[in-house]
C-alpha cells in the first residue's frame, strides 16, 4: 500500500500498521480498555489512544512486536511468525 504512494520507508509503514492492526484487534476481542492497555503496555494511555486510530508515527517496529509479547499472542509479520520470547526477546520462525 505505502509502496504506491512511493513512501521511502515504505515497507516498515506496512508492518507498523499490521502490527497495529494485530494489536488492536486482540484489544477488542479481550474487551480491554485504553487505561488497562496502557497499564499492561507500560505506557501512557495517550499512546494507546494513537495506537487505536493507527497514528503510528511515534511507534518503533520493535515497540509493537513488544506488545504483541505483552498480549501473549502469535502474530505473522513480513519476517515471519512471533513465536515467544527468551530473556525478552523476540523468536521469529521465518515464513
Amino acid at each position: 500500500m505505502f509502496a504506491n504512494l512511493d513512501y521511502p520507508d515504505a515497507e516498515e509503514r506496512q508492518t507498523k500498521l499490521q502490527l497495529a492492526h494485530a494489536i488492536n484487534a486482540i484489544i477488542t476481542q479481550r474487551r480491554l480498555m485504553q487505561p488497562a492497555a496502557s497499564e499492561k503496555f507500560r505506557v501512557r494511555r495517550p499512546k494507546v489512544s494513537a495506537l487505536a486510530n493507527y497514528k503510528l508515527e511515534g511507534f518503533a517496529v520493535e515497540r509493537l512486536m513488544t506488545f504483541v509479547m505483552v498480549l501473549d499472542r502469535i502474530c505473522s509479520s513480513p519476517f515471519g511468525k512471533v513465536v515467544g520470547t527468551i530473556s525478552d526477546r523476540i523468536l521469529i520462525i521465518s515464513s
